[in-house]
């Protein structure tokens, strides 16, 4: 198994590794106590903590220098759909603030995790420079797996799984992704962005023909590719957009399997409803009509709710609406913006059954800030993150640049402002907005340590005039 950061790769040493003595300490392990936890994020921590106690007595890992490309970073440690789909919309707004268009094909595999050979998993590995014993243990994971279905009281008779990875396991999204890190080798122009099997191709020009040539091409290679790993693509799902100022009447035409693909002005990526011009209303419009059914719905039943019920249903259903992949479309407009502060004003008037006290009043009394200074202090959370710690994600440290200065400045770190051509995509850009924010704090909170002081920071701060 390997893990690879930009210097070095860490493997497991099978040498003295005995599989009659790994399943006997195996069977020791209380795996039911992560039962304990609520959060099935927190159970599935728990699991893989005590499996990897038992596995590092007996395949310790070792550290050793990187020896070629093909050993490359199979899963990016810290990075989540916030960061994935932030990194991506980044990309587009950078190309079109330089005048450019942007093709864009989101790609379907059915059944993605379930179609997987094992056979070639093995042998994947084994390119990737796994051991025998490594490849060997993934063998038998994998093999002499069976499933049946129950219906009502009838059982059907057990089938044998001859293809695909556990899913709700640790190690299947893991297998998952290095079985298809080898689809970036025949894409040879666009540029590929995968998250888990969410699979899109994108490519910027100033002409669409190039841009539909080059996407045609990469699309044809891409289906190779899936055809020859046992992968089945679903190219009725498939989904294609242009992205940038163009004339809605001359569109590029891309294909799979020679039909053409409907271009559409809006797609989703992740969860998040992406349209053409980037300005994300429609997807502020999801988020307003989900939080007001849910509040419709229980506002039906609040007499039956205490006020702790209701504050804890806020936080865990309405809140995380609000919060997420907000950085991404933090850069709506203000019509937009001021529609999300509305309708979290009349989820708090619910939670405390109060329909004269000011917006602010309410945010205060939750602990909270409204929801703009929340989103602002997550941009610069993930600055903190990225300027101290390796636990920023790596996909978002080219959106910022550190100004060198030879000048002993208060300020501990100073950020350098992009050169940006335009107001949309240029100053309303994440790589730009998140530079300014965090050059315009006061210098003591860049000397802060910690992330979690700098956070309890931002709280005594007033964000609104930044």
């Amino acid at each position: 198994m390997l893990h690879a950061n930009a210097e070095v790769v860490k493997k497991r040493i099978f040498k003295t590794f005995n599989r009659d003595d790994f399943q006997t300490d195996l069977g020791r392990v209380p795996f039911h106590a992560a039962y304990v936890f609520d959060d099935k994020d927190d159970v599935y921590w728990c699991w893989e903590t005590l499996y990897n106690q038992v596995l590092d007595d007996h395949a310790p890992m070792r550290s050793f220098k990187r020896r070629s490309s093909a050993e490359s970073m199979f899963t990016k440690k810290y990075h989540g759909c916030d960061s994935a789909l932030l990194s991506l919309t980044e990309q587009w707004k950078k190309e079109i603030d330089n005048n450019k268009l942007i093709g864009l094909v989101s790609m379907d595999l059915s059944k993605a995790f379930d179609t997987l050979p094992h056979e070639l998993i093995v042998l994947k590995l084994k390119e990737y420079g796994a051991d025998e014993a490594t490849t060997t243990l993934i063998k038998d994971y994998l093999s002499n797996r069976f499933q049946r279905v129950r219906l009502g009281n009838t059982l059907s008779n057990w089938q044998p799984i001859c293809n695909g990875v556990p899913q709700g396991s640790i190690l299947g999204p893991l297998l998952f992704n290095i079985f298809m890190n080898d689809l970036s080798y025949v894409i040879e122009k666009c540029t590929l962005s995968t998250y888990a099997d969410d699979t899109q191709i994108f490519y910027a020009d100033n002409q669409l023909s190039k841009i539909e040539e080059t996407i045609n091409n990469d699309l044809i290679s891409a289906d190779i590719w899936f055809a020859r790993n046992g992968m089945k693509r679903n190219s009725s799902k498939y989904q294609a957009m242009v992205l940038g100022k163009h004339k809605g009447t001359d569109e590029p035409v891309f294909k799979c399997e020679e039909s053409p693909l409907p271009i559409s002005n809006t797609m989703e990526l992740l969860g998040v409803t992406i349209d053409d011009k980037l300005n994300f209303e429609k997807h502020i419009a999801k988020i307003c009509r989900k939080v007001s059914q849910q509040v419709a719905v229980l506002k039906r039943m609040q007499k039956m709710l205490s006020f702790e019920t209701r504050r804890d249903l806020y936080k865990a259903f309405i809140l995380p609406h609000f919060n997420y992949c907000s950085e991404t479309w933090h850069f709506c407009n203000k019509k937009s913006a001021d529609k999300l502060e509305l309708v979290n004003k009349r989820a708090l008037r619910f939670v405390f059954r109060d329909k004269s006290s000011p917006y602010e009043e309410l945010c205060k009394r939750i602990g909270l800030s409204i929801l703009r200074e929340q989103r602002l202090a997550k941009i610069l959370s993930t600055v903190f993150k990225i300027l101290t710690s390796d636990a920023g994600p790596k996909s978002l440290r080219d959106l910022i640049t550190v100004r060198c200065s030879t000048y002993n400045l208060r300020g501990t770190t100073i950020l350098d402002l992009p050169k940006v051509k335009s107001t949309t995509f240029g100053l309303r850009s994440w790589r730009y907005a998140a530079s300014k924010l965090w050059n315009a704090l006061p210098d003591e909170s860049r000397k802060i340590q910690t992330l979690t002081s700098f956070k309890n920071y931002l709280k005594t701060l007033d964000l609104t005039g930044l």
